[in-house]
C-alpha cells in the first residue's frame, strides 16, 4: 500500500462519532438531475491545500470537497476509517460536496445497512 503518513498522519487517534440518522432530504436529492446525495469514504484530503476527494460508497463517484464545507458541518478534520453522508451538487469540474455529516467509524455497508433497517 502507498504510505499516505504526508496527507493522513494527522487523523489519528480520534474517538468514533455518535451514530446518526440521516437527513430526509436524502430521498428528493436523489431524484434531481446534477444533485444527489450519498454515503462516502475519504480518497484523501490535503489539508495544507484545504481540499480533496471523497468516494461514493455504493456509486463510486469521486466527489470534490473543500474545508469549507467541513467548518460548516462542524468537523475539524475527515478521518480515513469513517463514514460521511454527503449531499452533492454538479459543478462543471464535476461532483461538489455542499453539505457533509460524519456517520460512524465502522464499515460503510454495516452502518448502511443499520440506518436503512
Amino acid at each position: 500500500m502507498i504510505s499516505r503518513r504526508g496527507l493522513f498522519g494527522v487523523f489519528a487517534g480520534v474517538a468514533a462519532a455518535p451514530l446518526v440518522k440521516v437527513p430526509e432530504a436524502v430521498e428528493a436529492a436523489t431524484d434531481i438531475p446534477g444533485k444527489g446525495s450519498e454515503f462516502c469514504t475519504v480518497k484523501w484530503f490535503h489539508r495544507g491545500r484545504g481540499f480533496g476527494f471523497l468516494k461514493g460508497v455504493e456509486s463510486k463517484h469521486e466527489i470534490f470537497i473543500k474545508e469549507e464545507c467541513l467548518k460548516r458541518a462542524g468537523i475539524e478534520k475527515l478521518q480515513l476509517s469513517w463514514v460521511y453522508w454527503v449531499r452533492w451538487e454538479m459543478r462543471s469540474k464535476g461532483p461538489m460536496a455542499v453539505e457533509v455529516k460524519a456517520m460512524h467509524r465502522r464499515n460503510p455497508m454495516e452502518v448502511i445497512a443499520e440506518l436503512e433497517g
